[in-house]
């Protein structure tokens, strides 16, 4: 399950910043990069609060069989259209 899950954070990343290098124009590309990323390192503490609250008030279960729906929706949706279509 380790190497499943590094997998698909491996991907989503991958699939993340290849998003991020096509929308964002070459001038701005070190900005919104550096903004992105203050921001994502800010929003993991607020994540593993609100992941506590909810494992505290939830099955453990669920909260990871939604999270692999989440992911693999996103996958789907990816592997299904051109990458151009879904940007």
């Amino acid at each position: 399950m380790l190497a499943a899950r590094t997998t698909t954070i491996t991907m989503t990343n991958i699939v993340y910043l290849a998003i991020r290098q096509e929308t964002t124009p070459n001038h701005l590309l070190g900005r919104v990069a550096g903004t992105t990323s203050m921001i994502m390192k800010l929003a993991v503490p607020i994540g593993l609060f609100i992941g506590g609250i909810w494992a505290e008030g939830l099955p453990i279960a669920p909260i990871f069989i939604l999270s692999a729906a989440i992911v693999l929706f996103n996958f789907i949706l990816l592997k299904k259209n051109k990458f151009e279509e879904t940007v």
